[in-house]
């Protein structure tokens, strides 16, 4: 979505709200520590987007960044193949792939991919730094609703109420994936 629809949603907000996108906490965040060689999977969209390697050269010019699409991922992730051998013939398939061959640092660039850090890191052992970037963009998120005092002092348990244009019975599958639990969902289109 931030690869595709970013720009747009920027304009159409003009600035009246802030935007939080996937892509550039994580880069920012990569731009200022210690790194040479990144490598970003990515779905197709993304990849040829090209954000990552331009947000982080943004910060950083000297960061040599290799991207690899990776469209298999999502799919074995959605249809349950998490842990499975399907799944790491994949990951196998992709790491292995020279575009990632001298890289220190990874970058999950799919929100699906962190459901599958532990393979991943499993794959590369000690060699290669997974970036973690659920959390990097939390991180920037709980910035922001700080900035603009928005944060819940109260530490309720959260309630998880998502607008969808389109609701799926795979979508409705998936999200539990995520949140260990169903969540409400409605429908709004634009």
């Amino acid at each position: 979505a931030t690869a595709n629809a970013l720009n747009e949603v920027m304009q159409s907000v003009a600035g009246k709200v802030p935007v939080i996108d996937v892509i550039n906490p994580v880069a920012e965040k990569v731009s200022y520590e210690i790194h040479n060689n990144v490598g970003v999977i990515a779905t197709k969209a993304t990849v040829n987007s090209g954000l990552y390697k331009k947000s982080i050269r943004k910060h950083n010019k000297w960061i040599k960044v290799d991207e690899l699409a990776t469209p298999l991922l999502v799919p074995a992730i959605e249809e349950g193949f998490k842990n499975h051998p399907i799944t790491h013939a994949i990951i196998y398939n992709y790491l292995s792939n020279n575009k990632l061959k001298n890289i220190e640092t990874l970058i999950l660039g799919c929100t699906h991919y962190p459901l599958l850090i532990d393979e991943i890191k499993q794959y590369y052992g000690n060699r290669v730094r997974v970036i973690d970037s659920p959390n990097i963009v939390a991180n920037h998120l709980k910035i922001i609703l700080d900035k603009y005092n928005l944060l819940n002092e109260n530490n309720n348990k959260p309630n998880y109420h998502f607008y969808l244009s389109d609701i799926t019975k795979n979508f409705e599958k998936i999200s539990k994936k995520f949140f260990g639990k169903t969540i409400d969902l409605e429908l709004k289109v634009l």
